[in-house]
């Protein structure tokens, strides 16, 4: 193999550098690294796999849906998406180029596109953890290898079920093992010339116990420091991440290697609930209490009493799903603005979402005053929170208009906006509050949500190992580099 890209979700270059990984530091202390930040708004994922802003092409990690006049939130993205960008996907430019793949368990590539080689899909961008899906694999007789080796599609903690701690760390070190001895599998049968295969456990342990791994990396500082079993755990999961790495490189025996994230990895340390911020200034009106304690009720006891494959289907009926009200707590036929859950921005409801403001002059007002108001609030500015123009943030411009939000709000990296569109919850009454769990010891029995202690970070990973020390990286100074840097190193030849 000539060149096998490593894409470590949530892989994050400080937190890498200090934890007991002697292989992969040899890597990246040796190999040249490109400079990526990311707005954490758009899926690095889709940008490493079309060397295009997300802004351009779409993929962003949530975006209104409108159904019949209803407003919800989607970020579904697959393979299929890729086929509207300027650029052709990676896997389909190296195939024109004479280069044969092997790309597994990337997300936002579901379902497996036929290709010179293998391809095994990932979840991300609308599709779960669980078990492969259907159209996960091509060619599809390959799913047999998969299966004969324990395949483990994705495993998130709170759709697995597992509630014990060393259990799920357990899971996590299964699920890289088997990734490893499948993508060995595949390289046998098919010899790809170019590789690409990415790991999800260090992501989702991140998430969960951030303030755990924070606690271990500041208390390498001290020789008094004791580890709790909690932070064993950790460390051990490091140790066996790093030594399948070993093992799949060697085996492989690649000429060079590329390590990618889609983003880095920060600590959950405040939550920030737009919501509180327009409804203080009347312009989010939210459903009647009794209305939305119901509609939330009805959810929860219909979430207990279903098995999981039917709640998920009633939950996304449409008409069902407009008969209940849908699951936001905003009143839209009533509110001038909206937040989106996971993003720090503000949309404007106007007619895109069937809303009450309507035309440019008034829009711009209100952008204008919506901008004014949050950045003389002393709150977000102690917490060093910054209202603008979605516009000036993002100047390559976007695909859809009605993908565009009207306002984006910078923000440090501890912040996570957690309410909006897409979360049922109405949300602190507070524009800013501390995430408590990230202060105290992790008790896994107690997590109910993905992002418990941590959340995405803004330094994603591009680095390369290549006597190349100079190479074409495109036009953008984010993740889209990858997408430049992989076809430059590699070549337009059939090197087989």
């Amino acid at each position: 193999m000539h060149l096998l890209v490593l894409g470590i979700d949530g892989g994050d270059r400080d937190i890498i550098s200090k934890m007991p990984m002697p292989y992969l530091n040899k890597v990246l202390h040796g190999a040249n690294k490109i400079e990526a930040n990311e707005d954490l708004y758009t899926r690095g994922w889709a940008k490493i796999l079309s060397g295009v802003p997300g802004t351009i092409s779409g993929a962003v990690y949530n975006r209104p849906k409108v159904t019949d006049g209803e407003c919800g939130a989607t970020g579904k993205w697959t393979s299929q998406d890729f086929s509207d960008n300027a650029n052709k996907p990676l896997w389909e430019e190296l195939n024109n180029r004479g280069l044969s793949v092997g790309f597994m368990n990337i997300p936002t590539t579901h379902p497996a596109p036929e290709v010179e080689g293998f391809f095994v899909s990932g979840a991300g961008g609308g599709i779960e953890s669980g078990n492969t899906p259907p159209s996960a694999c091509y060619p599809e007789e390959d799913s047999r290898i998969l299966e004969e080796n324990g395949y483990i599609f994705d495993t998130r903690y709170i759709p697995s079920g597992i509630r014990d701690e060393k259990e799920f760390h357990l899971r996590l070190r299964s699920m890289t093992e088997a990734r490893v001895a499948s993508y060995i599998a595949l390289d046998n049968k098919h010899n790809p010339d170019v590789g690409f295969i990415a790991f999800m456990g260090l992501a989702r342990l991140q998430y969960l116990a951030m303030n755990e791994i924070n606690h271990i990396l500041e208390g390498q500082k001290s020789t008094q420091n004791k580890l709790t079993s909690s932070q064993q755990l950790i460390l051990d999961t490091y140790k066996h991440f790093d030594h399948q790495l070993s093992y799949l490189v060697t085996t492989l025996g690649v000429e060079n290697v590329m390590v990618v994230s889609d983003h880095g990895q920060a600590a959950r340390k405040f939550d920030v609930n737009i919501n509180y911020f327009l409804g203080q200034h009347g312009w989010q009106i939210n459903k009647q209490a009794s209305v939305l304690s119901f509609q939330q009720k009805a959810r929860r006891y219909a979430k207990k009493l279903l098995p999981r494959k039917c709640y998920d289907a009633l939950a996304s009926n449409p008409s069902l799903h407009r008969a209940g009200g849908g699951q936001s707590p905003i009143d839209f036929s009533r509110s001038k603005a909206f937040g989106m859950r996971g993003s720090p921005v503000i949309y404007i409801n106007d007619e895109r979402f069937f809303g009450v403001v309507s035309g440019n002059e008034c829009k711009n007002e209100l952008i204008q005053e919506v901008i004014s108001e949050f950045n003389k609030d002393q709150e977000a500015n102690n917490h060093g929170l910054k209202a603008m123009r979605f516009s000036e943030r993002f100047s390559e411009g976007v695909k859809s208009f009605e993908l565009s939000p009207d306002i984006w709000i910078e923000k440090p990296d501890n912040y996570l906006f957690d309410y909006g569109v897409g979360n049922s919850n109405a949300g602190i009454d507070n524009l800013v509050n501390e995430n408590h769990p990230y202060y105290k010891a992790i008790d896994f029995k107690a997590i109910d949500r993905g992002q418990w202690t941590g959340i995405k970070g803004r330094s994603a990973m591009i680095y390369y190992t290549s006597d190349k020390e100079e190479v074409d990286t495109g036009p953008y100074k984010d993740l889209t580099q990858a997408y430049y840097t992989c076809l430059d190193l590699i070549g337009s030849a059939n090197r087989t």
